[in-house]
């Protein structure tokens, strides 16, 4: 089995560190807070928009412009709403395609992923 270590336990590296559990690899997060996922508490006035239906390149800037194109081509809206529901979380889309979990809640997003991500026996060292 591949071991992959991933570093920040952030929610890219927790959602990182699930989907390739889930594909057979052993996976260690390292991260230099005490807890995961700190910065999510803050998203969206603590109700975390985690995605956006209007998900597209003209929103993203950076040096590379094709990379966001090709990202998005494959994980796009549906993937990241397929990854939430099948962790049990439901969203529910606001103002501007602005999309969060159910119950508004960031603390919801924190501690499904965490469930997760201990289910799948990742290990996360803080």
């Amino acid at each position: 089995m591949k071991k992959i270590a991933i570093v920040g336990a952030g929610a890219s590296g927790m959602m990182a560190a699930i989907l390739l559990k889930q594909r057979g690899f052993d996976i260690t997060v390292f991260e230099r807070n005490e807890k995961v996922m700190k910065k999510i508490y803050a998203t969206g006035n603590g109700r975390c928009n985690f995605t956006n239906r209007n998900v597209g390149p003209k929103n993203y800037h950076g040096e590379n412009p094709k990379f966001a194109i090709s990202t998005i081509k494959k994980y796009g809206y549906d993937e990241i709403i397929d990854f939430f529901n099948l962790i049990g979380i439901k969203e529910i889309i606001l103002e501007d395609g602005k999309t969060y979990p159910m119950s508004l809640q960031a603390s919801s997003i924190v501690k499904q992923m965490e469930l997760t991500a201990e289910n799948e026996k990742v290990n996360i060292l803080t």
